[in-house]
């Protein structure tokens, strides 16, 4: 009505022109009003509100419960570690607290495969924010520290019923404190284990772990050197012979990687020795198919009896993840006369043909390192 138009619909006595007048006036006036309502509306917006966009192709895992700066913090660093391959999987961290300083800046040095949003995995708005059905997986953290475990549990076990009643498919892997608690999540109808859902007892992992050490003494520290992220670079000068092995030692982890063709038909015995003495491999252990082709077993040193199928895949301790990828690209016609491994690249000879390389650490294992990179004192076995 007091716009100015084209001139086509206009006041025409000295009354109606007055009007108009007036009336923008009081309109900007009463619009000059609402700015600061306006104005604090925008700023009283959510920091971390809004949804998570995932981009076609990208995976990205969620991760929820006990959500602190040094519990991050340790998992970032294990997860970004120099010797994994690019890291091709984004992390969504939902918490109901907003985040302090210190973990708010490491979300901001990390924001390239990092996202933070305030919600609880309670709510099923929250669960469609961070899109937990296009998910790969799901890990719900423990607090070690709590001074009540069993409440510690049922708060955790609860989050799961909410974020399995939401999505069935989702794979789950809780951390839970005590061990009889484990028995509450089979009361989960959409629990099963054989689509990957898990769960790692803290309790258990000490307990048992300090069994096979009045066993076979140091095997625990072996075990948590072999899963714990560290990088090793000789320093002759300043250390003892043993130290520099020592370190060598606790600078591997466990990788797994296909073996190439020129495996086929090969016992372990062989196809380990074959790692040890031509690639400079650990060889520890083979996944074996079941007879139904889904039931799949970890066979750790087994007997001559089992030859090596095509695609097999083979578990190694290893300084990184690219010293792994040698046994993928082996060629027995290529690589034979070959006296450094770290020269054994992807060839083009013929009698090999190469497929995508399903490369570091199965989805299994690469769990297990997440759990380890918060609780580096409790390893998280694969086997």
């Amino acid at each position: 009505m007091s716009t100015v138009g084209y001139g086509d619909i206009f006041c025409k006595t000295v009354l109606g022109k007055f009007f108009i007048v007036f009336y923008i006036m009081g309109g900007l006036a009463m619009f000059a009003s609402y700015l600061p309502e306006i104005f604090e509306l925008i700023g009283t917006r959510p920091k971390y509100g809004g949804e998570y966009k995932s981009e076609k192709g990208k995976k990205h895992i969620v991760v929820c419960g006990h959500i602190t700066y040094e519990s991050v913090n340790s998992f970032l660093t294990d997860f970004l570690h120099e010797d994994r391959e690019d890291v091709d999987c984004e992390i969504v961290f939902i918490n109901r607290k907003l985040p302090d300083l210190d973990l708010e800046g490491v979300f901001k040095r990390n924001f390239t495969i990092v996202e933070f949003f305030q919600g609880s995995v309670m709510d099923p708005k929250d669960l469609e924010r961070v899109q937990i059905k296009q998910a790969d997986a799901c890990l719900v953290l423990a607090n070690k520290y709590s001074h009540d475990p069993d409440a510690e549990d049922a708060a955790s076990i609860m989050r799961v019923i909410s974020i399995k009643n939401f999505c069935e498919e989702i794979r789950v892997i809780i951390q839970l404190m005590q061990y009889h608690n484990k028995a509450y999540l089979l009361n989960i109808p959409s629990w099963d284990w054989k689509r990957g859902d898990d769960v790692i007892c803290l309790a258990e992992l000490k307990l048992g772990f300090i069994a096979q050490s009045c066993l076979a003494p140091g095997f625990s520290t072996m075990m948590a050197n072999l899963f714990a992220m560290r990088s090793f670079k000789s320093s002759s000068t300043t250390l003892n012979m043993w130290q520099n092995d020592y370190l060598r030692g606790s600078g591997m982890e466990m990788y797994t990687e296909t073996l190439s063709k020129a495996f086929n038909g090969l016992t372990f015995p062989q196809a380990a020795e074959l790692c040890f003495t031509k690639l400079e491999l650990l060889l520890i252990a083979i996944e074996v198919k079941g007879d139904d082709l889904h039931d799949n077993q970890i066979a750790i040193n087994p007997k001559p009896v089992i030859k090596l199928a095509s695609n097999t895949q083979g578990f190694f301790m290893a300084q990184s993840a690219e010293e792994v990828k040698r046994v993928f690209f082996y060629c027995k016609h290529c690589h034979e006369d070959v006296t450094d491994p770290s020269t054994i690249k992807k060839c083009k000879c013929k009698n090999c043909e190469y497929e995508a390389s399903i490369t570091v650490v199965t989805l299994r294992s690469k769990f297990a390192y997440f759990f380890n990179a918060f609780y580096p004192c409790f390893v998280v076995s694969t086997f």
